[in-house]
């Protein structure tokens, strides 16, 4: 998987979560490696499918909103 390159700017952030919620995403990212052999997937590269695959969209609303 590993991180792809984009024109928009990433920002590092650092979470705390539940031992639960660390083994879940640990057992995703076993369900990725096994479906994608000979690919690094890290638990960061899973907490990014995630989020990008489950958060919505923006809308233009929110677009024009300045961030805090």
């Amino acid at each position: 998987m590993g991180r792809t390159r984009s024109a928009s700017k990433s920002i590092v952030i650092s979470i705390r979560l539940p031992e639960e919620v660390i083994e879940r995403l640990d057992s995703y990212v076993d369900e990725l490696r096994s479906v994608t052999p000979g690919i690094n997937i890290t638990r960061t590269d899973a907490a990014r499918s995630i989020l990008i695959k489950h958060l919505p969209e923006p809308t233009k609303t929110q677009n024009l909103r300045k961030r805090s």
